[in-house]
């Protein structure tokens, strides 16, 4: 009998620490492909349940809406999110290349610059497209009592205009600033690492203006409009098409609805970029397949996140045929069984793969 329990307890003991071992392997994540351009063969079909979703700062509306996006997918699907503020755009796409996010919400700027390895990146980054959202831009926000009326009255002032970790922004900047004839020796330009360190500098009254990044409904700008006699500062039509001449391709004129923030002219325009949310080349089909047909097919829970939200539409995501970004399989895969992935998109994305993998 001693000899037999003794057998029980062997077996059980074997039987655990094989289940462990398969456990184990099961939840591991296959590693990106080294060159950066691929998608790992082992990852093609396989879903991965544990997915974390990069996005700029606490409070800015790109965190707001990854917030709410992350509540969706796990409502709805046995994906588990979690959120990871990586500060801004150009952070985000440095989180998925260095495998700390798997998601990201971004800019059309800093995906085109992170897949092409483009300055600020100095080698490609393996992202993958999946939808497209609300277009987001940079505003030019002074204090009241600053006297600044145009960007030309920036000359002599203190201005937040740059941020490492989005570095569209400090385009932007230079960019206004040269169409104005100014130069950064003309003002006291400063760097922030986040919008909320740039709102607590506008509201104690230590700058005299700011360059900040969002939507036409962007929540710190509201925050902002609310506690600061602030004024944004317009710029005339114009400058906005010379601007825009001068900065990345995919620049675009984003109106403000009238009334959305205090303080605003009612013919508010914004310089800027399309919202994309992006993938890392690598994370499996099915996984990207869900998030895409869960995300869409609640459009309703979309649209209630913020008045922006509403924008993350198959229409906005495929209506640029010449999209310089390959979208992710698992995406295309959802936009087959809808019936709008059509011959002229999938020749456009061979042409890109072709182009990234040099053959």
């Amino acid at each position: 009998m001693k000899v037999r329990s003794w057998l029980q307890r062997f077996t059980g003991m074997l039987v655990a620490g094989v289940l462990a071992v398969v456990v184990t392997a099961c939840g591991s994540t296959p590693a990106a492909p080294a060159n950066g351009t691929g998608q790992a063969a082992a990852s093609a079909s396989k879903a991965v349940q544990e997915i974390r979703m990069g996005t700029s700062s606490s409070g800015s509306d790109y965190y707001v809406q990854t917030v709410g996006m992350s509540n969706i997918l796990n409502k709805n699907t046995s994906l588990k999110t979690s959120v990871v503020a990586a500060g801004g755009s150009d952070a985000t796409a440095r989180a998925m290349a260095d495998n700390k996010a798997d998601v990201g919400l971004l800019n059309l700027w800093s995906l085109t610059k992170a897949v092409t390895g483009q300055p600020p990146f100095d080698k490609p980054v393996a992202l993958r497209q999946v939808l497209y959202g609300m277009p987001s831009g940079f505003y030019i926000i002074a204090r009241a009592s600053s006297g600044i009326q145009t960007p030309a009255d920036l000359k002599g002032k203190r201005l937040i205009g740059k941020r490492p970790a989005l570095q569209s922004l400090d385009e932007f900047t230079q960019t206004l600033l040269s169409v104005y004839g100014l130069s950064t020796a003309d003002v006291t330009l400063l760097s922030t690492a986040e919008t909320n360190e740039a709102i607590q500098a506008m509201e104690q009254g230590t700058v005299d203006a700011v360059v900040l990044p969002g939507s036409a409904n962007a929540p710190p700008q509201q925050q902002l409009a609310e506690n600061t006699p602030v004024r944004f500062i317009q710029i005339p039509d114009d400058k906005i098409q010379q601007i825009i001449a001068r900065m990345t391709q995919g620049a675009m004129v984003i109106p403000v609805p009238d009334g959305r923030y205090k303080g605003q002219p009612h013919d508010y325009k914004l310089v800027g970029y399309p919202t994309v949310l992006a993938v890392r080349a690598d994370l499996p089909d099915d996984t990207v397949y869900t998030l895409t047909k869960t995300l869409l097919d609640h459009a309703s829970d979309l649209a209630a996140i913020s008045v922006t939200a509403k924008e993350w539409t198959l229409p906005n995501t495929l209506s640029n045929p010449h999209f310089a970004v390959p979208f992710h399989p698992g995406a295309i895969r959802y936009f087959k069984e809808k019936g709008v992935w059509t011959d002229t998109l999938q020749a456009q994305q061979d042409q890109l793969l072709q182009k990234m993998t040099g053959h």
